[in-house]
């Protein structure tokens, strides 16, 4: 069984609106004035979830362009001998810290990293592939 994700902050605090404001419009304090506090909770809450809602969106949609656009820039920095290769490696390393899972990639031996043309991977990137080797994490699309 996976352990359920911490819910988002604002998502708890809009929770706290909703009972807020159901208090105040039908509960032990309710009048007409507390009815239109707690309408103003309920309006409050139902917008802070549409824009939760909406960033979540925003956010998966930026996850799938990324995950494109790491291999098309992968399949392009391998082998090069220029700063591209590094570029990649850190915006890699980037994107792993956040969670983004990176698919991968049939031809290549150096996981979601580029290798540099003289000098090939890092040590900070062979420690991340040993790290998916060794089953610590996802690199690559690949279980760590």
């Amino acid at each position: 069984m996976t352990p359920a994700q911490p819910r988002h902050p604002l998502a708890l605090l809009a929770d706290g609106w909703e009972i807020e404001g159901a208090q105040l419009c039908d509960g032990v304090h309710a009048s007409v004035p507390n009815a239109h506090a707690g309408q103003a909770y309920l309006d409050c809450a139902a917008q802070l979830r549409e824009a939760l809602r909406a960033q979540a969106e925003a956010d998966q949609d930026l996850r799938q362009a990324a995950r494109t656009l790491h291999m098309y820039s992968r399949r392009y920095c391998d082998g090069r001998s220029t700063y591209a290769p590094d570029d990649h490696n850190r915006a890699t390393h980037t994107l792993l810290r956040l969670g983004v899972v990176l698919d991968a990639d049939p031809i290549s031996k150096t996981g979601p990293f580029a290798a540099d043309g003289m000098y090939g991977l890092t040590e900070r990137e062979h420690a991340a592939l040993a790290q998916a080797q060794a089953g610590a994490g996802s690199v690559g699309g690949e279980a760590q």
